[in-house]
């Protein structure tokens, strides 16, 4: 009986490992933009919600209170 979890414990590791542990979401710098229409000035950078001037990294005080909003 123990060897049947095997195959499903295999087959959610291989999931796990594919599944991405940070993903960017352009998409939100795009509504950002779009919505207090900032294209073309210094706050079209993820580094407006991220301290990493590429995104990806921890979010800064303005990403952490956008969060989940």
């Amino acid at each position: 009986m123990k060897y049947k979890i095997f195959p499903v414990l295999l087959l959610a590791t291989i999931i796990l490992i594919g599944t991405p542990m940070v993903s960017a979401e352009p998409g939100y710098l795009t509504a950002f933009n779009q919505h207090y229409d900032t294209g073309d000035t210094k706050l079209d950078s993820c580094a407006t919600c991220h301290k990493g001037p590429n995104g990806g990294s921890v979010n800064n005080v303005i990403g952490l209170m956008n969060k989940g909003g």
